[in-house]
């Protein structure tokens, strides 16, 4: 790698970097959640959350004083003085996420502490995908349990090993890591997350580990986000990506 292209790597980094920390610091960014309340039929209150919410035909129903009802569908958010509503599906059916800009999650974040990039924490992978996803059980922060489908292994070398690692599937084919190793909780996080661009058909990936970053339950509790599944822990020590939140004393 030339002098050029040292720059060039680093500086594209530290974009990311910068951006990273803008999208957790934001107004009703990642560090703002101050919960996510899951829905059932009947209407309920939730601390912090305007109005009085319910599921009904896969839709959050919401009345909010002085106001008519709202009918959100996953994806859609509605802002209430100040505050965000966005409503999401996942295992357990429909739940609306509120956002508090004066969340003290958010209000306490100066940063992300993060490794300095270093072009030898890119390696050439491979991902080779099996015949038929493999249902595992993921265990998500706040302590559910779901069956999640794993699509294949990314293998790279890390040091005088093969390192391999289940990944999970985004709509747009991307892969998606979660993953432990040697610095977890100790200089990072418990676990962290890695994507990928989607493999081309040989299965070539690039493994850019100074772009592992820290899953949003590091900034908040309120959200679900999958632990590490079997297989996925690393037993030597990725020394890039971010490391922790920086807060304010």
């Amino acid at each position: 790698m030339t002098i050029t292209d040292t720059t060039s790597f680093t500086a594209d980094w530290e974009q990311w970097h910068i951006d990273r920390e803008a999208a957790a610091a934001a107004k009703h960014g990642l560090a703002s959640v101050t919960g996510t309340h899951w829905l059932t039929s009947e209407p309920a209150s939730f601390p912090g959350t305007p109005g009085s919410w319910r599921a009904e035909d896969g839709v959050a129903v919401g009345q909010i004083t002085g106001a008519e009802h709202v009918q959100l569908s996953p994806g859609d958010e509605i802002e209430v003085d100040g505050l965000l509503i966005r409503v999401q599906s996942g295992p357990r059916g429909i739940a609306v996420r509120t956002f508090d800009p004066a969340a003290p999650a958010r209000t306490r974040l100066r940063g992300i502490d993060a490794y300095p990039p270093s072009p030898q924490w890119v390696r050439a992978g491979h991902f080779t995908r099996y015949e038929t996803p493999v249902a595992t059980t993921i265990t998500h922060a706040d302590g559910s349990v779901t069956e999640e489908e794993v699509v294949g292994q990314v293998t790279f070398a890390l040091g005088d090993h093969t390192v391999s690692l289940g990944a999970f599937e985004r709509p747009d084919g991307s892969l998606q890591i979660t993953f432990a190793d040697a610095t977890s909780g100790q200089q990072t996080a418990d676990f962290r997350f890695l994507s990928l661009d989607a493999p081309g058909t040989s299965g070539a990936v690039t493994v850019d580990l100074n772009r592992t970053y820290l899953p949003p339950s590091t900034f908040t509790d309120h959200y679900l986000c999958p632990l590490p599944p079997e297989g996925n822990i690393v037993e030597e020590p990725i020394a890039a990506g971010e490391k922790r939140p920086i807060l304010r004393d």
